[in-house]
């Protein structure tokens, strides 16, 4: 399912995720040109319309997708489960589980789809937690940001286990 990321270090695939661009296209594009080892970006929602543009610029790299609440006609699915290295990565922009609230229904959703990875956009603001053998994850916005620079995730997906931070854009 993987075959266009490219392994890194023996079994460890890195993404890079985005989420709450509105449109914007501008630190994106930095993002991908400053990682040029990533082959796979996860999308989190609210790209009104952006996310085609990258397809065209950027043919050879893979976009998973989710659409949001601002992403009115995106033909992106709500949600998506994808395996990756033994982990089970479950994504949604938020906004259907209250998100900018609690994170609550996030936490049952994975529980109930067996994931071990939730990844979610929505409040514009980063979040990095574990309970229960869970991540939940949520990389800010990459161009509104609700408090501090604007952000991205990088994801790191190991057999043995996964890494994420939180990175500033630059430029």
């Amino acid at each position: 399912m993987l075959g266009a990321a490219r392994q890194m270090g023996g079994r460890s695939l890195k993404f890079i995720v985005f989420s709450d661009n509105h449109g914007k296209l501008g630190g994106m594009e930095r993002v991908i040109r400053s990682h040029p080892e990533c082959a796979v970006y996860i999308h989190l929602g609210d790209s009104e319309g952006t996310l085609q543009t990258l397809r065209q610029n950027h043919p050879q790299l893979q976009f998973w997708a989710v659409r949001g609440n601002c992403d009115f006609g995106s033909e992106e699915p709500a949600e998506q489960t994808r395996q990756v290295e033994g982990h089970t990565l479950f994504f949604t922009h938020g906004h259907h589980y209250g998100a900018k609230f609690s994170t609550d229904h996030l936490w049952d959703k994975a529980r109930q789809l067996g994931a071990d990875v939730v990844l979610f956009g929505h409040s514009h603001t980063p979040c990095q937690e574990y309970r229960e053998g869970i991540y939940l994850l949520n990389p800010g916005s990459i161009t509104h940001p609700k408090e501090g620079p604007p952000t991205y995730g990088v994801l790191d997906v190991r057999e043995s286990g996964v890494l994420f931070s939180v990175a500033e854009v630059r430029g």
